[in-house]
């Protein structure tokens, strides 16, 4: 419940979740099968990604930066919410979405759905991780739209 005492939320090719829609069910529509085999998950459900995960994450960035990025990789514990999300804070707070559209983890067609959905929007030509293969751009769209809602 954290997003509804947040001014702003910014949504990067993530999951914006409508009223009542349960997160597990939308995995089957949300990711590309193929990123789905970079995933590895132990027995205590701690996830890892493989290093195939860099042509899918960081395929539009610099190679050195991707190195980078892939390098400082974390184990993390993934828990998906099973339960419909009740109240989603996009709805009561302002909200931006970025699609982007190179993006090869998450389907295109559901970041543009979601991006329906929030005051602000844009669309770059990027991978999954535009704060690296599109910073200039993402960075003026969110400064833009946080200057739009200060007004």
């Amino acid at each position: 419940m954290a997003g509804h005492d947040a001014s702003h939320l910014v949504y990067v090719a993530a999951r914006m979740p409508a009223t009542g829609e349960s997160q597990t069910a939308l995995n089957a529509e949300w990711g590309h099968p193929e990123f789905r085999s970079c995933l590895r998950v132990d027995a205590e459900g701690v996830m890892s990604l493989a290093d195939e995960a860099v042509d899918f994450l960081f395929h539009r960035t610099q190679p050195n930066l991707a190195r980078v990025a892939m390098a400082y990789r974390r184990t993390m514990r993934s828990e998906i919410p099973v339960d419909p999300i009740v109240e989603p804070a996009w709805q009561s707070v302002a909200s931006s979405y970025v699609v982007c559209t190179d993006d090869r983890a998450v389907r295109v067609e559901q970041q543009r759905l979601r991006a329906s959905w929030a005051q602000h929007r844009i669309e770059l030509d990027c991978d999954h991780s535009p704060f690296l293969s599109a910073p200039d751009e993402l960075s003026a769209f969110i400064a833009e739209t946080h200057r739009e809602e200060a007004r």
